[in-house]
């Protein structure tokens, strides 16, 4: 089966992830990042919090026992020796760690005191989290107080701010959270899920617009001029470098399937998402999409032109 436009056309395959019998996928509750050898790192509420696989689907590691449950958002970042790290979100610990690609915990940013809005860890629950070309990182409190934070590569903090100057008013649910080089000045854009739209701002936070049309956004990634929006409400969007629509992809007909963690294999179909919360591009152009589902599932869309 093929969905999509000219120039994003997917073949989909649902069977693209092979697990052996003594690894199970459990939920799936978090995100998708690809690193520059195309292996494919996927968050999940199994025994581990990440599996990585080969772009064949093959696993080929897991790591974060101790990370598991409530793992939510990661971004792939190369360091200045040249080393690629993820950082990932982790609204149960209250904290965002960097790690090796092989799972080794490099360094934590706990919750930022600076900022008034917080007098506790535990009200720090974040769900993203992006960098910039400066090394200075950007984490969306999604799940907490909805601020959005920068801090300095070494986890000084620089400010925070709430979306309270733009039009759409204070953050509800800034789910997710990316960095838009296509254009100069570099922006920060947030996935404002409560609020059904992008919100932009410059890297210092000041409002620059908002992108509408959306129903549940979750995630923002961006590859070469194009974006890519996994919506829970049952579709992907990709949008082009003015932010106007490319294609919808596996958009759910039934809204009672939309953003439904307990929907069973039975009711899946080719062709169409339930949840989707995370997303990701390989070099290749391929797609993969993880919906939110208590079960786990994870679909590779194999970019055919």
């Amino acid at each position: 089966m093929e969905i999509g436009a000219a120039g994003h056309r997917y073949r989909w395959n649902n069977a693209w992830a092979k697990l052996p019998a003594e690894v199970t996928l459990g939920g799936t509750h978090g995100c998708i990042v690809v690193d520059r050898q195309d292996r494919v790192y996927v968050n999940t509420e199994g025994a581990y919090a990440v599996l990585v696989f080969s772009r064949d689907g093959t696993l080929i590691d897991k790591w974060g026992h101790d990370y598991r449950k409530q793992c939510h958002g990661m971004c792939l970042t190369i360091d200045p020796n040249g080393a690629e790290n993820i950082w990932l979100a982790h609204f149960g610990r209250h904290d965002v760690t960097r790690f090796s690609l092989d799972g080794q915990a490099l360094q934590i940013i706990t919750y930022p005191k600076e900022c008034p809005a917080y007098t506790k860890a535990d009200e720090f629950k974040p769900t993203a989290v992006a960098v910039a070309p400066n090394g200075d990182l950007y984490i969306a409190d999604g799940y907490g107080k909805h601020w959005v934070h920068q801090f300095k590569a070494d986890g000084t903090w620089i400010r925070s701010w709430n979306g309270s100057e733009g039009a759409g008013g204070n953050f509800d649910t800034p789910h997710g959270i990316g960095i838009d080089t296509r254009r100069q000045p570099v922006q920060v854009v947030v996935a404002v899920r409560s609020h059904h739209r992008l919100q932009r701002c410059t890297l210092d936070g000041k409002y620059l617009g908002g992108v509408e049309g959306f129903r549940r956004p979750c995630k923002i990634v961006f590859q070469g001029d194009d974006l890519v929006v996994p919506d829970l409400d049952g579709r992907v969007t990709i949008l082009d470098k003015n932010f106007e629509v490319v294609t919808q992809l596996g958009d759910n007909p039934n809204p009672k399937q939309r953003a439904n963690y307990g929907l069973t294999p039975e009711f899946w179909q080719d062709g169409v998402f339930i949840a989707p919360h995370g997303a990701a591009w390989d070099s290749h152009g391929d797609l993969y999409v993880q919906d939110w589902n208590k079960l786990g599932r994870i679909t590779k869309l194999l970019r055919v032109h």
